[in-house]
């Protein structure tokens, strides 16, 4: 590392934003190598629990792991299969006693999922109420009866006084990106940004959704998942260091 610190953003809501500060902090020694990690959420989840069980002949479609927090264990029947969008999402769903199906990360992997077992539904697909793709109308425009249910909210909060003050600095700023929509509330909040930005994103449509000051650098994750991500922070801070 060189002298000058280098600042990671994490935006994520709270508790993602401690895990992947936490795999950072692990695998490059954090302060102890220079490496200075601010930690303001952009994003605020609030859940809207579910109010009936679910029916073991309506596979659900879970694409956040959100989703399964708005859901309790004695909600979901014995054998009630879940199509997840991902790894984190399967997991989550697993611990509530889903059988779970899981896509690559991203919604175009999930479609496919879907239309490889060839489910005609009905399907229950539990969400945001901002989504990231129009998955149900490609479901329906398919022929799959698919309903939705929006059971949490992604809410915008202000960037912290920290966060604010980081930017106004001289330090260089690493941004990961998670998703178009955050990158948007972010790129706005970042508009009068005075320090070099790197933006790291989980996937092209989410380094498009960017609309704040012109980065230094961008680098995209080679996968759409948590472990990738961390991967992709790792290799924008040895470059940002040394350059």
């Amino acid at each position: 590392m060189s002298d000058t610190p280098v600042t990671v953003l994490l935006t994520r809501p709270a508790a993602a934003s401690q895990q992947t500060a936490q795999a950072l902090d692990e695998v490059c020694g954090g302060a102890a190598k220079g490496l200075q990690i601010v930690i303001s959420p952009i994003l605020e989840i609030v859940t809207t629990p579910l109010s009936i069980s679910l029916d073991i002949e309506v596979p659900v479609i879970l694409t956040s792991a959100h989703a399964v927090a708005a859901l309790s264990a004695d909600q979901v029947p014995s054998g009630q299969r879940a199509y997840c969008v991902g790894t984190a999402t399967a997991q989550a769903a697993r611990g509530l006693g889903f059988q779970t199906l899981c896509a690559q990360g991203d919604a175009g992997d999930l479609l496919k999922l879907i239309h490889q077992h060839g489910e005609g539904g009905p399907l229950l697909w539990l969400r945001g109420k901002h989504r990231r793709a129009e998955l149900g109308q490609q479901l329906r425009a398919s022929g799959i009866d698919v309903s939705e249910r929006v059971v949490y909210d992604q809410i915008e909060r202000a960037l912290t006084p920290t966060a604010q003050t980081a930017l106004n600095a001289a330090n260089p700023i690493i941004l990961p990106l998670y998703s178009p929509r955050s990158a948007r509330l972010l790129g706005r909040a970042c508009a009068a940004a005075q320090a070099p930005l790197h933006l790291v994103a989980i996937s092209a449509a989410a380094l498009q959704g960017w609309c704040g000051a012109a980065p230094v650098s961008t680098l995209v994750a080679d996968r759409p998942d948590g472990p990738a991500m961390v991967a992709a922070l790792l290799r924008a801070v040895e470059a940002v260091a040394s350059g």
